[in-house]
């Protein structure tokens, strides 16, 4: 079953489009223009984006200068304005424009039979055509009314939130002027009509150049140049169709399609949430200011892919690149703290699941980092009620294989003697029967770690801290955290990397068997041989870190989230499965929020992060009122 994204969502459709032309046929070529604004708005394009001078031709030369053809293509475009009556979505088209003698390489902006306005190159490196002063705003008759002329358009969508500019520029990486003032005035969408032509490696110059400018100004770039029926008199025009968003291309035509329609989803939402993170503060653009209904009302199902992982690289090669930045950054981290402190020893409980595996990882790291040998790692294995000979096996093992100090410490009777000090009925397996072991558990390694001078490493992860999933005072504390800001998806993806670089086939065996162990906190007796199962209690971890990432990276809220969610999980997680999971995802993150706000120091390594300490500022007793209102409409 499709998955039907709505208006509210924030995705602009927008379509780079290049038309066969031919040069000084402005009749013609509106024809075939009007043709792929019909495809277009059946294909359910918000936006649609031609090259500069499409209306004419970009080749014409100094035949920019001739009456005949300037009049021509003012008819050409009556007749474009008038076929889009009826049409939901906004044209761009380019033409020359002549103003009071000077003729300019504009770009009208057309929507349901009316035209909103012209933008005009202010740098064209043709001769016959004259620069249009940056900055300025002028009217210009045509049809019968005054509309805006300016060196670049505005138009604010009918719901006030997404603004996109429509500018000229005779290449797609040679506009940087334009599209910092437009993103400045608070435009999310760049619509530029270019007129370069083909040269050796051009296009990937352009698409690395927008991808660039799309990153650092936070925008949804749409570009296209003109193509076939052009003049081959000295260039080639090969309809380069470019579309980026925020440091992605997301769709590119191939070198060989020189017309036709490059279509892509740009989350205009996202771009929104970016700016709000980075403080980005639009000036002051209603001198240029249009009114448009950009995106359509109706539901459609989403044309990009969702990523399941998005805390990922989706390319192994990268991904393999990001592991090994992400283990220097944390044994940096940690080498630098014992370092400050002058600790001997890295001291952590060492389980045999997945969070410990990658902390002991670290600490190896670390301490060769600092000259200390390798039994400065002191691991304590501290078996009790629901620990399993699997983990337990796998936990003496890694020890043994880095070369590690072990030490066992069973807990078991302290534990029952904790239990009779409180009064605590043994069989009663409540919250107090599983966190007396948490925090028995890290009593030890803090005493121990008093002991022989070291610290205590903390292996709690991010999408633990979102959940709460963690004991108050028990695993939840430690002197420095190393996987703090490290969601399980990702933990496991690097854990999987240091298994298949790994050059002892013994440490790359326990490794993928660690991988493969479910996760559990092991707190509970096994009953019918089952363990206790995290995963089966709060729901699969690959959600909750898709939840997490929408929510803490891009701002968005439970109702996108929940659609994004349906499409990247369709086929494996039912949307009722989901949309229970993500109650469960909103309830605990804000009703555990008091956890985070003492969380002990920790490396941070991505672009997310709970810590309090300047990455997420939330009250404890915030309430998930309106988030939980949300998900129930869905």
């Amino acid at each position: 079953m499709a998955v039907m994204m709505k208006r509210e969502d924030g995705f602009v459709r927008v379509a780079a489009a290049v038309a066969p032309v031919r040069p000084g046929d402005p009749e013609r070529n509106a024809a075939s223009m009007l043709a792929l604004m019909k495809e277009a708005d059946e294909q359910g394009a918000d936006l649609i984006t031609f090259p500069a001078l499409a209306l004419t031709g970009a080749t014409c030369g100094d035949l920019f200068r001739q009456q005949t053809l300037l009049r021509a293509a003012e008819k050409a475009l009556e007749r474009l304005i008038a076929g889009s009556a009826g049409l939901q979505v906004t044209a761009v088209a380019g033409l020359p424009l002549e103003l009071r003698g000077a003729v300019y390489s504009a770009a009208a902006v057309i929507r349901n039979g009316k035209l909103l306005g012209f933008s005009a190159d202010p740098a064209p490196k043709q001769e016959s055509l004259t620069a249009y002063p940056a900055g300025d705003a002028d009217t210009v008759p045509f049809g019968g009314e005054e509309v805006l002329l300016g060196d670049i358009l505005y138009a604010d969508a009918d719901d006030a939130r997404i603004m996109f500019a429509v500018t000229v520029g005779e290449e797609a990486c040679g506009f940087r002027l334009q599209a910092e003032a437009a993103a400045a005035a608070g435009a999310v969408i760049v619509a530029n009509c270019g007129a370069a032509p083909e040269t050796v490696g051009v296009r990937a110059r352009r698409e690395e150049a927008a991808a660039a400018l799309s990153r650092r100004l936070l925008i949804g770039y749409v570009s296209a140049m003109p193509g076939a029926g052009e003049s081959v008199q000295d260039n080639i025009y090969g309809g380069h169709r470019l579309i980026a968003e925020a440091g992605k291309v997301p769709e590119a035509a191939e070198i060989g399609e020189a017309c036709g329609l490059t279509l892509a989803d740009i989350d205009a939402d996202r771009l929104l949430a970016l700016r709000r993170k980075t403080g980005m503060i639009p000036d002051d653009a209603d001198a240029f200011m249009v009114p448009d209904a950009l995106v359509r009302p109706t539901e459609r199902e989403l044309l990009r892919d969702v990523t399941r992982l998005p805390f990922l690289c989706e390319n192994e090669e990268e991904m393999a690149a990001r592991a090994e930045e992400i283990l220097a950054m944390q044994a940096q981290g940690l080498a630098s703290r014992m370092a400050h402190i002058g600790a001997k020893a890295a001291v952590l409980g060492l389980s045999g699941g997945l969070d410990s595996t990658l902390a002991v990882l670290v600490c190896a790291r670390a301490v060769k980092h600092l000259g200390l040998p390798s039994d400065a790692v002191r691991c304590v294995t501290m078996p009790c009620f629901g620990t399993s000979d699997r983990t337990y096996q796998n936990a003496c093992g890694l020890a043994k294989a880095l070369g590690a100090d072990l030490r066992e410490i069973p807990i078991r009777d302290a534990v029952m003697q904790h239990f009779s000090d409180i009064g605590h009925d043994p069989s009663v397996h409540n919250a107090a029967f599983e966190n007396a072991q948490a925090r028995e558990r890290t009593q030890i390694l803090m005493d121990y770690a008093n002991d022989c001078g070291g610290i205590v490493v903390g292996t709690g992860d991010l999408s633990e801290l979102a959940l709460g999933w963690a004991t108050y005072n028990g695993d939840h504390m430690a002197m420095y955290g190393v996987n703090g800001s490290l969601t399980k998806t990702l933990i496991r993806a690097v854990v999987g990397h240091v298994a298949d670089t790994a050059e002892d086939p013994a440490l790359a065996a326990l490794l993928r068997d660690i991988l493969d162990t479910p996760v559990s906190p092991e707190l509970l007796p096994a009953e019918d041989g089952r363990q206790q199962s995290t995963e089966g209690t709060l729901g699969p971890y690959e959600l909750h870190d898709f939840f997490l990432y929408a929510f803490l990276h891009d701002g968005f809220g439970p109702a996108k989230t929940f659609r994004l969610a349906c499409r990247a999980f369709e086929g494996t997680y039912e949307p009722a499965f989901i949309r229970t999971v993500m109650t469960t995802f909103f309830r605990r993150f804000f009703a555990q929020q008091f956890k985070r706000s003492c969380m002990p120091d920790g490396v941070g390594v991505g672009s997310v992060s709970l810590s309090p300490r300047g990455a997420w500022s939330m009250p404890s007793d915030a309430f998930a009122a309106a988030w939980m209102r949300e998900i129930e409409t869905l």
